[in-house]
């Protein structure tokens, strides 16, 4: 009696060890890159917005400040000449935060020493 005839040899369908493992590899390595980019730019992100939050806290500042100052009369409708005060269009020119004029006297100011001259101007 003979041995009876092997089947023909069929390769079976799916990938080998070793590509799966190339592949795997490959995949690891592109995510990594897309994770350090997307850790970098989210830390890019919240220094930027730290950045913007404190030019925000500035710019409040500034505007509390120009608030006070505008709210203690400075500068007073009385430091500038009769023509800016009579023109109505001219309101912004003396709505500004600070003021200076080259006319301002040399001495400090002493508080309580205008109290006469603004009488004198005003009646």
């Amino acid at each position: 009696m003979t041995a009876p005839p092997k089947p023909p040899l069929v390769r079976n369908a799916g990938f080998s060890l070793l590509e799966l493992i190339v592949a795997t590899l490959i995949f690891v390595v592109i995510i990594g890159v897309v994770f350090s980019v997307l850790i970098m730019a989210q830390a890019r992100f919240k220094s930027e917005k730290e950045f913007m939050a404190a030019f925000q806290q500035a710019n409040v500042a500034i505007d509390q400040i120009t608030h006070d100052i505008h709210g203690a009369g400075f500068p007073s409708k009385l430091m500038f000449t009769s023509s800016v005060q009579g023109n109505p269009g001219s309101v912004a020119k003396y709505a500004l935060p600070v003021a200076w004029s080259p006319s301002y006297p040399n001495t400090p100011c002493v508080i309580g020493s205008c109290t006469r001259q603004l009488r004198s101007i005003s009646s």
